[in-house]
């Protein structure tokens, strides 16, 4: 992406450059969804099992190898609980897996609540094993800034200190 985000105002990038700070830092910034994921005026999470299902597959393993390729250091996943049950139920885990295998608790003491923020433990789960880097999920910005601003004023930190750890 290079510096092209610093110019960018919407909510996503705002919380890009707020976390970032002024590291010297490149991101990369991708979909995890490589389409709209949208149907007429239907969520994924409203999809019907057989259209969420062929969604799920054509995805399934294209994120792996983009962490194979890319190999971060930091991975911030910006979404919403909308999109666990197609994408990390059923991108990442495999049958059987639990979801409470995947989300662990951070390491900070306010954000203990994994569904707000939680660390993913990416290189236990199938495709994943050379992922040597952290990786957090969180709402997408937009979400918090309209509707949890609390949970920004605790997050986007938390993220900030991370990035300095990773990079320092």
């Amino acid at each position: 992406m290079n510096n092209h985000y610093l110019g960018m105002s919407n909510q996503f990038f705002m919380a890009i450059k707020d976390i970032l700070g002024d590291a010297n830092i490149k991101p990369v910034w991708n979909n995890v969804f490589k389409f709209d994921s949208v149907v007429g005026d239907r969520k994924i999470s409203t999809l019907i099992k057989k259209e969420r299902d062929l969604i799920c597959e054509f995805h399934k393993g294209i994120l792996a190898k983009e962490l194979e390729i890319i190999n971060p250091q930091l991975v911030i996943f910006f979404t919403g609980h909308d999109y666990d049950r197609c994408f990390f139920d059923k991108v990442v885990l495999n049958n059987g897996d639990d979801y409470r295998d995947l989300y662990k608790k951070t390491e900070h003491e306010n954000l203990q609540d994994e569904w707000q923020i939680g660390r993913l433990d990416l290189k236990n789960f199938n495709g994943f094993e050379n992922f040597k880097g952290k990786a957090y999920r969180t709402y997408h910005p937009r979400y918090f800034m309209h509707f949890k601003p609390e949970l920004k004023e605790q997050i986007l930190p938390f993220l900030k200190s991370e990035v300095k750890k990773v990079f320092n």
